[in-house]
């Protein structure tokens, strides 16, 4: 180091770099830049307990089933529920399929052996009516959206979708990521993933790990863009099919790009029932999700049961 009117110089060919001592107490210059330095300046609480909060936060939190049956957050048995139904707070049954169902919470759920946690609840879809002939725009799909700003949290990263499924009918499934794009626009993205299920009424874990686009629509964090939508594909027509792997980006409607040719007709029979449970989006790569708190998860969902979404019975509005 050279002292020069009063002033200390420790590495000329590194400025702008923070000092630290080292094992003998001695200054050295250390790689990270005073621009570093200035990214933690009014900073209150731990970094890494923040990163962390947001690591575990489910970003579709009504996908774990468990809320207060006491509020409207809960939800209620519907029957004959057929075409664009809302089911509850940011859940919804979109289709063009002749299907029905009776849509209830269910006490069925994997064991804490298992799932490694308890999962109290779980939401059953009871097919009552069957549709054993898919048209070409046939589509039927479970959707679950995270909301306009929790979307921004989930740009240009990895993210997991994990979840347990119960059906009758196995084989080959899809589940869609919908970026819906700006209001009144075509500019919106989707991405398609197939997985399989095994075992005919049986528990199954499954998890999904996809990187998100580099950049949203300008809209996609601003009310009342549903954020990022996920879809669980029953049926798909061959308009609404695409090929899995890839975000797609030519104009995505309500439907399109929803499933492979690969998706099974899960609505082929009406002795079938499709159960799901623990639905969660986190950030990274995850394995078994835990429990993550719900009341701020909560909060940035309630817009979507107040403006955004309707209960609907069959051909009718509550």
């Amino acid at each position: 180091a050279n002292i020069t009117n009063n002033q200390i110089q420790t590495n000329p060919s590194a400025p702008s770099r923070a000092l630290v001592s080292d094992s003998n107490g001695y200054l050295q210059t250390s790689t990270t830049t005073a621009a570093e330095i200035g990214y933690v300046n009014g900073v209150t609480s731990s970094i890494q307990a923040q990163l962390n909060g947001i690591a575990s936060k489910n970003f579709l939190p009504q996908g774990e089933f468990r809320y207060n049956p006491n509020t409207i957050l809960n939800f209620i048995t519907l029957t004959g529920v057929n075409t664009d139904t809302w089911l509850a707070l940011g859940v919804s049954i979109i289709q063009t399929s002749a299907a029905r169902y009776t849509v209830t919470m269910s006490t069925d759920v994997p064991t804490i052996a298992a799932a490694g946690k308890n999962i109290a609840r779980s939401i059953k879809l009871d097919l009552t009516t069957a549709d054993a002939s898919i048209a070409a725009g046939d589509h039927s799909s479970l959707r679950l959206c995270t909301g306009g700003p929790n979307a921004i949290y989930l740009n240009n990263t990895a993210m997991t979708l994990s979840f347990w499924i119960k059906t009758t009918i196995t084989g080959t499934y899809c589940v869609s990521f919908r970026n819906p794009g700006d209001q009144g626009a075509t500019n919106g993205s989707a991405y398609i993933a197939e997985y399989t299920v095994s075992s005919a009424n049986t528990w199954e874990y499954k998890t999904i790990t996809v990187t998100t686009p580099a950049s949203y629509p300008s809209a996609i964090g601003v009310e009342p863009n549903p954020g990022l939508v996920v879809a669980f594909a029953f049926c798909c027509g061959s308009t609404n099919q695409a090929t899995a792997g890839s975000w797609q980006s030519s104009g995505i409607s309500n439907a399109s790009i929803l499933a492979t040719s690969n998706q099974v007709n899960a609505l082929s029979s009406a002795a079938n029932d499709i159960f799901f449970a623990d639905i969660r989006l986190q950030p990274g790569v995850v394995d078994k999700a835990t429990i993550s708190p719900l009341a701020s998860e909560i909060a940035n969902l309630c817009y979507y049961w107040v403006q955004g979404g309707q209960v609907k019975t069959a051909g009718a509005q509550t």
